[in-house]
């Protein structure tokens, strides 16, 4: 269970620097697609669930890798 919650704050702190670059606001900040800002926003909306009692832990991270993934694809094209 550590290995799981290392890599689950692993990737708070990833989508919280994420977040940092692309800020809260309804408007796509410049430089930053509009695909990009959207899988932020999703990222905020699972651990919001997951913050709030509403999502386990290994859903959290479950849904946590597949917006990272997309990201990660939106990033390499």
């Amino acid at each position: 269970e550590v290995w799981f919650m290392k890599r689950l704050m692993a990737m708070v702190l990833a989508l919280a620097l994420l977040l940092s670059v692309c800020g809260c606001s309804d408007n796509t900040p410049e430089g930053l697609s509009k695909a990009t800002f959207k899988q932020g926003n999703a990222a905020l909306e699972v651990m919001d669930a997951y913050l709030a009692g509403d999502a386990s832990a290994e859903d959290t991270l479950v849904k946590l890798e597949e917006v990272l993934q997309l990201l990660q694809i939106r990033l390499e094209s």
